[in-house]
Parts: structure tokens; sequence; C-alpha cells
């Protein structure tokens, strides 16, 4: 529990320090990760121009996550940033990027197909299959938070070893990550509710927080 103030409170000194790039970034990450799913939805109903621009920005993707992640990686160890640090952060990370991309994928698709499946049946045992895949959900996202945060951190970034590092940093500190997962559960309602915090601020805080998670533990299990 001791970790969870400095976590909320460095994360929120640096959001306000770093506030020009990270609101730069966030609304150019918008722009890719939402900006794909929407045009290509819109595709899909019989417009070509709309599959056209679809197309390179589903692409670009991962390397917009791993780049604002680079980004708040070098924020969270309190080193200099600037414009090229995020598109330099895609470049190094390229391929571990699309691997990692691909394989959140194949499990989103089936986390999804399950939830709505069971969701579905009509009965009280599929209800309560859908909230088991809703909750397994849940645990694959705060460790995707926890392991794109640790890829910038390793001497040869590879999903297995992002993943199953992000398992020990969950088992060293249960309540900071579980912490995590809240703070940014709120982020993301909020922006439903409020798209403009999504726009402006909500994917680099979530993370700048997961950054800030990980460099805190690491330090406290050094200690």
């Amino acid at each position: 529990m001791s970790l969870i103030w400095p976590i909320i409170k460095k994360t929120l000194l640096y959001l306000w320090d770093e506030s020009f790039y990270l609101v730069i970034f966030n609304v150019l990450t918008v722009i890719i990760v939402a900006g794909g799913p929407i045009l290509l939805m819109t595709g899909l109903t019989g417009s070509i121009g709309a599959l056209l621009l679809a197309a390179p920005l589903l692409l670009a993707m991962p390397l917009a996550i791993f780049g604002l992640f680079w980004l708040t990686y070098q924020i969270s160890e309190g080193k200099a940033v600037k414009f090229s640090t995020y598109f330099g952060g895609a470049k190094d990370l390229l391929q571990p990027a699309y691997v990692w991309g691909g394989i959140n994928l194949g499990v989103g698709f089936l986390l999804a197909i399950n939830i709505v499946f069971y969701r579905g049946q009509g009965t009280n045992w599929g209800i309560y299959a859908a909230a088991f895949f809703a909750g397994l959900s849940l645990f694959w996202l705060i460790l995707q938070l926890l392991a794109l945060s640790l890829y910038p951190r390793l001497v040869k970034p590879g999903f297995k070893l992002a993943l199953r590092n992000a398992m020990v940093l969950l088992s060293m500190r249960p309540a900071a990550v579980l912490s995590l997962l809240l703070l940014a559960l709120i982020v993301i309602v909020l922006g439903m509710f409020v798209p403009l915090t999504a726009i402006i601020i909500s994917f680099s805080f979530i993370a700048l927080l997961a950054n800030m998670t990980t460099a805190e533990i690491l330090k406290d299990s050094e200690e």
C-alpha cells in the first residue's frame, strides 16, 4: 500500500511537467487507435475511401501504442524527451510491436466472442461464464499494461519475457498493480462520458501511470 501514493503523486507531477508532449502524442495516438477501427467499420458498409484510409492507421496501431509507452518510459525515468522520442521508440520496437499487436488481436477476439456467446444464452450459468471471461479480460488488460511498460526495459524485448516479468510484478505488489487497473478503468470510463479527456490525455496518463508503477515496484524490490 505504501507504493500507491508515491506512484500517483509522481505520475501527476510528470504529467504536468511534460504535458506539452503528452497531450500532442495522446491526440496522435487517439487518431490512430480510434480512427483505424472507425474507418474500417465505415468502409465495410461500402466506402472504399474509408477502407483505404483505415489500412495505414490499422497498421500503425501497435507502433503508436509502443511509441507512447516508450515516451512515457523515458519520462518515468526522469530523462529528457523530444518529438523524435515517440517515433524512435516505435522504430526501435517495430518487430515486438507487431508481435504484441497480433497476439492481442487474437486474444481480444477470443475473449469478446466468449463474452458475447455466453451472455446470449439467457441462463444463470451463461451469465457466470460471461462474467468469468470479463474478469479474464481485466486480468489480461493489467498484464498488458505492465508488459508494455517492461518492453523498453528489456535487453531483448519479447512477448514471452515481458509477460512473464509482468506476472512477477503482479505477484510482488498486487495492491499497487490493482490500483493501476482501477485508475486505468476510471480514466477509460471518464473518457466514454467526457470524450475530450480521452482525446487530450487519457492514453498518455494510463501509459505514464503503468510506467511509473513498474518503475516504483522495481525500485522498491532493489532496496
